[in-house]
């Protein structure tokens, strides 16, 4: 919702044209999709992204309690 919203307002102010939109919500939704499709790639972006917030609790500070 957020980013539909923020797609919309910099139409609005001019910054970008419906088309650079609507080619930026393709690709996304691209990308999505064969994220989703692939496994392999799937589990490779959720071992980095555990992997980075692990990272980020220790350098922060924070204790990680996660499931």
């Amino acid at each position: 919702m957020l980013a539909a919203l923020l797609s919309f307002a910099r139409v609005y102010v001019g910054t970008h044209y419906p088309g650079d939109v609507a080619a930026g919500a393709a690709i996304g939704i691209a990308a999505a999709g064969a994220l989703y499709l692939f496994s392999p790639a799937r589990r490779l972006v959720g071992a980095v992204a555990l992997r980075s917030g692990e990272l980020w609790d220790r350098a922060t500070g924070r204790s990680a309690s996660r499931s």
